[in-house]
């Protein structure tokens, strides 16, 4: 069966010659109709620029290579022809911040018409009743007087679901969502992701979940790509994830949880340093300088992304693969 998207060997360069950074590297993801898929790491560790590639939305002095498949047809053309005829309605993206992705000249509602009428070819009229809808869909009070306001004039988190709506304009059928929580109150980002479930339950729709919060992953994904210093270091069924978390890393990003602890207080777990410049990277395993575990040949070589069981992958030397169940 055909995923709705295959990626195979992503690899993003800045540069030429002994200054070439490559900020993602060989990077594989696939994505089914139906299917949440949560790409997880720190700040810095290529997550968003993997999902900016994915829409041709990279500055020209990024070199890109590798393959992406949209229903199995090679869309990483030179040019971005392809990936521009289906942008915005094949495949939509909610970015990180909505402030500054909405025209803070237009109403909301304008701005969701204007995709309709682009992408749909729907009279004036037509399309600013529909917007009024997606508002409503997206579940925006008083819709009819929320799309004549200004992206100022709104919450954050109603900022964030008008940018949904117009994601939602044209019915895409992969959905890209960068941070869609972040500084939300906890009220607002349950709608948020209710909303997501419900769109890809009820219109089948593929999701590429962009986020830090693991939290969020364990209620609402299917499948998780953990990502350290532009490469993947493991990928797994979420189940695999929490209850066999095999890479250092992943371990420390869930040790990092927190956790009720019946009144006593405790300092949060964490990993030591900070993510790597891309630049700069060690030889050997990226993440051996941070690792509890690393050994001496850790630092020789790097390790490839393996499969060490079914359908759960892991780019380490030593992977740990006994269970360890993790609550939330």
């Amino acid at each position: 069966m055909t995923s709705l998207l295959e990626v195979e060997g992503l690899c993003v360069t800045f540069g030429s010659g002994a200054g070439a950074v490559r900020a993602v590297r060989d990077l594989d993801l696939s994505v089914e109709s139906g299917e949440i898929v949560a790409l997880v790491g720190e700040s810095g560790c290529g997550k968003s620029l993997t999902a900016l590639t994915l829409m041709r939305l990279t500055p020209p002095s990024a070199r890109v290579q590798g393959s992406v498949k949209y229903r199995g047809d090679q869309i990483l053309d030179d040019k971005g022809l392809k990936i521009k005829a289906l942008r915005g309605k094949e495949i939509a993206m909610v970015f990180q911040e909505p402030m500054t992705s909405l025209n803070p000249s237009y109403t909301v509602g304008d701005q969701i018409a204007e995709s309709i009428r682009l992408h749909l070819k729907l009279p004036r009229k037509q399309a600013a009743k529909q917007a009024i809808e997606l508002l409503r869909r997206v579940r925006i009070a008083a819709p009819e007087q929320r799309a004549k306001a200004y992206p100022h004039q709104l919450s954050g988190g109603m900022r964030q679901r008008v940018m949904m709506a117009i994601a939602l304009s044209c019915d895409p059928k992969l959905l890209i969502l960068d941070e869609p929580t972040t500084a939300l109150d906890v009220t607002t980002q349950a709608q948020v992701l209710e909303i997501v479930d419900e769109l890809r339950k009820e219109a089948n729709t593929g999701v590429i979940l962009i986020t830090h919060d693991l939290g969020v992953v364990a209620d609402l994904a299917d499948k998780v790509v953990i990502m350290y210093a532009g490469s993947t270091v493991e990928k797994a069924p979420v189940e695999s994830i929490y209850s066999r978390p095999s890479h250092p890393y992943t371990r420390g990003l869930l040790a990092a949880i927190p956790r009720r602890t019946d009144g006593v207080r405790k300092r949060l777990d964490e990993i030591p340093g900070t993510v790597p410049i891309v630049r700069e990277l060690p030889s050997g395993c990226i993440f051996a300088d941070r690792c509890s575990c690393v050994e001496v040949d850790c630092r020789g070589a790097v390790p490839k992304l393996e499969m060490i069981e079914d359908e759960h992958y892991c780019a380490c030397w030593h992977p740990q693969i006994e269970v360890e169940t993790v609550s939330l």
